[in-house]
């Protein structure tokens, strides 16, 4: 957690202190993808605290039999309260992974309602539609913006949900850091992703083009100026327009979450 966040106490988490067994599945989720943890707990408290009132144990002593009538009634039950189908299959998934955990595999075929696809109106912005949102942009979002439209990394890349890791100074190696300055040996610049901040779950390299280049240089320049000591563990984007905390050990200081970038 980065350092001035306040730390929220999930309404379920009497769930965790209640059962150890519990808390080893999600901590074992988590360690796979903090964001996924994050869901498949709220849908897991959800159904056992609100909608059947049953601990997780409770569905952890199912057989293969019960769990699928108790899935099919999750299904119908949520189709009644108006959820979409991608919610449903989330709900699906977290019951099947803690089930999973308690060594009951689910193999059968589950059947959940099929939804509109959530991002068909979307539409991918033309170059100067991007070009707008950059000349009206901080600095610290024409960073963000740009590595996302030019080297087309993901915000999950540039900092994780948790502002513990991302995209950092040493990540892209053609760049150099001296004396308040900021320089790169070669146009575009290279930018490698390491494993643990890949979507993929494996390293890749991409490009920052000069546009890109030149809003991170600027931005570090600022960052510097006002006090910040820029190493190479330093996040190149900050939560924060300018960030002059020291990193915790093990933590990059400051590093975006997700969306908070825009």
């Amino acid at each position: 957690m980065v350092e001035g966040q306040r730390r929220r106490t999930s309404k379920y988490a009497h769930l965790l202190e209640e059962d150890p067994a519990f808390r080893a599945w999600l901590a074992n989720v988590v360690r796979g993808s903090h964001n996924t943890g994050a869901h498949y707990f709220l849908r897991m408290g959800f159904l056992c605290d609100e909608v059947y009132h049953i601990p997780p144990s409770g569905i952890a002593a199912m057989n293969r039999v019960e769990l699928m009538t108790f899935v099919s009634n999750v299904i119908s039950e949520l189709e009644e309260r108006g959820a979409v189908g991608s919610t449903i299959n989330s709900y699906v998934k977290a019951v099947k992974s803690w089930a999973r955990f308690n060594g009951t595999k689910l193999d059968e075929k589950v059947n959940v309602p099929e939804s509109e696809n959530m991002y068909a109106g979307e539409v991918v912005p033309r170059p100067e539609e991007v070009q707008t949102l950059l000349d009206h942009a901080p600095l610290r979002v024409k960073v963000a913006v740009s590595l996302m439209a030019f080297a087309g990394l993901r915000p999950g890349t540039i900092g994780d949900s948790r502002g513990t890791d991302g995209l950092k100074v040493k990540d892209l190696p053609e760049m150099e850091v001296r004396d308040g300055r900021v320089a790169f040996s070669k146009i575009p610049t290279l930018i490698t992703v390491r494993k643990k901040i890949s979507k993929i779950r494996k390293p890749y390299d991409t490009f920052a083009p000069a546009q890109a280049r030149e809003y991170i240089r600027q931005y570090l320049e600022d960052r510097m100026r006002a006090g910040e000591a820029v190493t190479p563990e330093t996040a190149v984007v900050t939560v924060s327009e300018f960030n002059a905390r020291t990193p915790r050990s093990g933590a990059a200081s400051g590093l975006v979450t997700g969306a908070a970038a825009f």
